[in-house]
């Protein structure tokens, strides 16, 4: 992999202050390196009763074994039950472990939950898997994840996702401190204006608040979440990036924007106003954005919308308000930040093939469970074939449209053409030279700013192979010949300049 551009090292150098630590290590419960072993052993009639009553939410005891290969650790009277929403429904359901309900205190490597998700959605399994390692890659405080086998009373149950819990122990992992407010917000939680009093986001939708605080919920003071949507909602855009980060941590957001944008991930706040975390750090005083549920991504589809190719600036449905999107993006320089992360994150990860390598390996580590995973078919009659075929094409399933891998390339490709242009240098003369993208390259390559008046490719002996004259275009298109290794670029300017830059080429 590329070298980390400086503004995504700054990401990671910035999680250090105020003594938090925003990446804590995979430790042995969620090692991506290896598939973990769970196993489940549970009463019968317990189990009957799970699948009988999906909507429940009574905890059936359990004894919990992990096995990573290195220890085995066995666990009894944990909590054991189905969690999700429209997984309840479906045939391969997801599961959440409560280590503590029985048994208080009790933990497992200092986690009182654990929740095993079934993806039953993504015929490849590791949409959100990859999803929440792009957050890490983009210094997005989000959950660890990691692929295991879960086996329920020395039965194969299946591949699933563990994915890390947010909660107190979440927070004061990443922040070290968890006495703020923690709210879990879900459909509707637009973040739109509703008054100053804080009973007015107190709200709820079905059986359950929008913005549903976790913690502190004897005093249920929503007064530091009105403040914030207030300061969010009405700052006059002059005042607003001041009087913002008084509020919220807006540099690691913009993060987490690039990452719902390019992951196409609709179900979150931006698109659908649902699942996501805010809280309250008392470090700072800042709210803190955390991502939740990025199943629904790379594609995933159910309204008829290519979002591989949706306007990396115009992301949110029309005619609804946003204000996490749109109020931050109507800021000049948290644009341009957007746009600078954005660009850097697509040459770092998604050109230098780090994201389709990383899926890759996924695959390799997974692929031999497929065919014996009994709830894999699910509702739509997957089989290993279609596993195999979803990396790269569509399936007959409708809310699979694109093949992850194509999903990646195509979103990354007219992210870039979609992009604002670069700034540019100054050549000796004051004229804005022209700087290109994307770098690596494969089939063509992109000028910005003003445009050489001739381009020469040269091996990196000093060989002359290929020349293009004025008039040059803003895509420059190079010849299928060439072989993948580095190439010298020379551009020739009006003013009599010159620029040399190393290209490769995939």
């Amino acid at each position: 992999m590329k070298k980390l551009s400086f503004i995504l090292l700054f990401a990671f150098c910035s999680a250090f202050v105020f003594g938090q630590m925003l990446f804590p290590d995979a430790g042995p419960v969620f090692r991506d390196d290896v598939l973990p072993r769970v196993d489940i052993s549970i009463d019968p009639t317990s189990l009957d009763a799970i699948y009988e009553e999906p909507w429940s939410y009574v905890e059936h005891q359990a004894r919990f074994t992990f096995n990573n290969g290195d220890f085995e650790i066995s666990l009894d009277e944990v909590g054991f039950r189905l969690r999700g929403n429209t997984s309840r429904y479906s045939q391969k359901k997801s599961f959440k472990i409560s280590f503590n309900t029985f048994k208080p205190g009790q933990d497992f490597f200092g986690l009182e939950k654990m929740n095993l998700n079934g993806e039953h959605n993504d015929p490849s399994l590791m949409r959100s898997k990859l999803a929440w390692d792009i957050c890490r890659e983009l210094g997005v405080p989000a959950s660890r994840s990691n692929h295991v086998l879960l086996y329920i009373n020395d039965i194969f149950w299946g591949v699933y996702i563990n994915v890390e819990q947010v909660d107190e122990e979440f927070v004061d992992l990443r922040y070290g401190n968890k006495n703020g407010n923690l709210y879990k917000c879900l459909w509707p939680a637009d973040l739109v204006y509703r008054g100053t009093d804080p009973d007015d986001y107190r709200f709820s939708s079905g059986d359950r608040r929008a913005y549903d605080l976790r913690t502190n919920q004897e005093r249920d003071d929503y007064s530091d979440l009105a403040f914030f949507i207030d300061v969010l909602n009405n700052t006059p855009l002059p005042e607003r990036s001041a009087e913002l980060e008084k509020v919220f941590n807006i540099d690691s957001y913009i993060y987490a924007i690039v990452m719902d944008v390019f992951t196409g991930n609709w179900d979150g706040p931006l698109y659908n106003k649902n699942n996501f975390y805010l809280y309250k750090n008392t470090a700072t005083g800042k709210f803190e954005y955390i991502p939740f549920d990025l199943d629904n991504t790379f594609g995933i589809d159910w309204f008829g919308v290519s979002w591989a190719h949706r306007d990396v600036y115009n992301w949110s449905p029309s005619g609804e308000s946003r204000p996490l999107y749109e109020k931050i993006m109507e800021v000049p320089e948290y644009r341009q930040k957007y746009t600078e992360v954005f660009r850097s994150f697509l040459e770092s990860y998604v050109d230098s093939g780090f994201l389709k390598n990383n899926a890759l390996r996924m695959r390799g580590m997974i692929s031999q469970y497929i065919s014996d995973d009994p709830f894999y078919s699910g509702s739509y009659g997957w089989d290993f074939n279609d596993f195999e075929q979803s990396f790269t094409n569509s399936l007959s399933a409708s809310h699979v449209p694109i093949g992850l891998l194509q999903y990646i390339s195509m979103r990354s490709e007219s992210a870039l053409y979609q992009l604002d242009p670069m700034s540019v240098e100054q050549g000796k003369n004051g004229v804005s030279e022209s700087r290109f993208y994307p770098n690596p390259a494969t089939d063509h390559i992109r000028f910005i700013g003003n445009l050489p008046e001739s381009v020469s490719l040269f091996t990196m002996d000093g060989k002359k192979i290929r020349q293009w004259h004025s008039p040059i275009q803003a895509d420059l298109y190079l010849n299928q010949d060439l072989n993948p290794g580095a190439y010298l670029l020379r551009q020739v300017f009006s003013t009599g300049s010159t620029k040399t830059e190393i290209l490769i080429l995939n």
